[in-house]
């Protein structure tokens, strides 16, 4: 375990002790920070270095442009953007760096994403800033890959 300066308990947990302690945290009613890992929802979330505030969907309802924290049947945890609500109660999603979608049943959903940090500073998801960052890119979508890609190269 590594404290960190602002007094947040770092801690490296299985997946499978993982979802138990972040259901537990948010039926509660407390939010759980997590570090994020991966990067299929760059360039809104970076891996190494960013962090998420999840809370319940009670606290938070799951809405199109919102992203979830879910479980997928293989037992893997995701952070994807909602794109689009389904009459059938669930949810069309993918991540902000990826082409393909997926369903996610109601039953899936952990938690949604209230708001992230970058380089200490905490963004919250329902700045004014944020949401038209998150509706511009869910309609770039169809060119995301080639937005990425230029990013890409532009960055080296």
């Amino acid at each position: 375990m590594d404290k960190k300066q602002d007094n947040t308990m770092l801690v490296a947990l299985p997946k499978e002790k993982l979802v138990p302690l972040v259901r537990e945290t948010l039926d509660s009613g407390s939010s759980f920070i997590l570090d994020v890992t991966g990067y299929s929802m760059r360039p809104t979330l970076n891996t190494k270095g960013d962090r998420v505030e999840l809370v319940n969907v009670f606290m938070r309802p799951v809405r199109k442009g919102e992203i979830i924290f879910f479980e997928r049947d293989t037992g893997d945890c995701l952070l994807h953007r909602v794109i689009r609500l389904n009459k059938d109660n669930t949810f069309t999603v993918n991540g902000d760096a990826q082409a393909w979608m997926e369903i996610v049943e109601t039953s899936q959903v952990i938690g949604v994403v209230n708001s992230f940090n970058r380089n200490g500073k905490w963004i919250s998801c329902d700045s004014f800033f944020y949401r038209i960052y998150s509706s511009i890119w869910m309609l770039f979508k169809p060119v995301r890959r080639v937005i990425i890609k230029i990013k890409t190269i532009v960055s080296k």
